[in-house]
């Protein structure tokens, strides 16, 4: 059976599947978190879509919520080895992967050190409704040892100033991965790497967000990147909205439109974070796309994720997952990929978690299917 064939049958589905799921009454970054009444990122994080520095209350709460075992002071920053300034809340980050991929030619792995960075975040004036954030680190070219012509060995990921009028509304400038579908904390998945919201791949955007307790949505103007010109330098707009069916369900919509030397992006889709008990959960994102190029020629495609999980005991979890990269629906292309298998990831210690996942990945670029696998560690001072 031909591989289109097979991939074909899976996408239509999916579209079922995702359409029975947001038709009925239900619908970090960790947006698991829901399981726990989490519905808004600010609770615990400074940026307004998640991910980055933790304010004092995501400290404790990863004591509390996420670990398996763990004391106050391991919460705290830098171990409580020195007292922070109340308006200022601070971050190490470290992360490894290990990776192994198997096919019919090739057997390989690598180890990367991915990042390697120190993050601030200040509170302004007398009501602090200014907050500055300033994310730095190492190039992942220094940490891994390798030549980096025409780039600086330090870089400045993130940095973003905003502003709080209430405490329901913000306003945010600067170089941030702008807000579109579920901020997953692994950012070579298809919604994120796929679609242009990876790591390395911020830009400088202008930002109005809304976290209500029934609704939260965010307006985002994408400058591109001007440091960038010949590459990352997509401009555009988007837009999210996201309803709290209570507090532990949570659905969502996208879309985006961007254009970069002549060519438009489109994007939009649903998104549905689920918590069904405090153990048990499903997050899951489907994204259409559509490309014209200068000359009218269309391209259109879909990418989607989707994780059910449970947590065996507090910090330790089982997953599957299952997601696809289809930049294209024309039969012959090789760069369709469909990738489903388990995973664990697992919180000893407060800040400090370890994933391993194995996938099955079906594409036109092997000549069998391809198992690859990988091996994560990521700490946070």
């Amino acid at each position: 059976m031909e591989l289109h064939f097979n991939l074909e049958k899976l996408m239509r589905f999916k579209f079922l599947f995702l359409a029975l799921l947001f038709h009925g009454t239900f619908a970090y970054s960790f947006p698991e978190m829901i399981r726990h009444s989490y519905a808004n990122c600010t609770s615990c994080h400074v940026s307004p879509n998640g991910g980055g520095v933790l304010n004092e209350y995501g400290r404790q709460s990863s004591q509390a919520a996420l670990s398996t075992w763990g004391t106050e002071d391991e919460a705290k920053p830098f171990y409580n080895l020195f007292q922070q300034p109340y308006l200022v809340d601070t971050a190490a980050f470290a992360r490894v992967v290990q990776t192994a991929k198997n096919n019919t030619k090739v057997s390989s792995g690598y180890f990367w050190w991915m990042q390697g960075e120190l993050e601030a975040a200040v509170k302004l004036g007398k009501d602090s409704k200014w907050t500055l954030d300033l994310d730095v680190g190492l190039n992942p070219g220094v940490l891994n040892s390798l030549e980096i012509p025409g780039d600086s060995p330090v870089l400045a990921r993130r940095f973003f100033a905003i502003y709080r009028p209430t405490e329901e509304t913000s306003v945010r400038v600067g170089k941030f991965i702008a807000d579109y579908g579920v901020y997953f904390a692994e950012h070579t998945i298809s919604t994120r790497q796929g679609l242009g919201f990876d790591q390395g791949e911020e830009t400088y955007n202008l930002e109005y967000g809304y976290q209500g307790e029934n609704y939260s949505g965010s307006v985002t103007l994408n400058l591109g990147r001007p440091d960038h010109p010949n590459e990352l330098n997509e401009k555009g707009g988007m837009a999210t909205v996201a309803m709290y069916l209570s507090d532990q369900y949570k659905i969502g919509w996208s879309a985006y439109y961007g254009t970069q030397n002549g060519i438009s992006r489109e994007l939009t889709g649903p998104y549905a974070l689920l918590g069904f008990t405090t153990k048990f959960y499903l997050m899951a994102e489907l994204d259409l796309q559509l490309k014209q190029n200068s000359t009218g020629v269309n391209s259109q495609g879909f990418y989607s994720y989707e994780r059910l999980g449970y947590e065996l005991i507090q910090g330790l979890h089982l997953y599957v997952m299952e997601q696809s990269q289809i930049p294209t629906f024309a039969s012959s292309a090789s760069s369709r990929m469909y990738g489903f298998g388990p995973g664990l990831y697992w919180f000893p210690r407060p800040h400090f978690y370890i994933q391993l996942e194995v996938q099955e990945q079906i594409s036109k670029e092997f000549p069998s299917n391809q198992t690859s696998g990988f091996l994560t560690g990521n700490i946070y001072l």
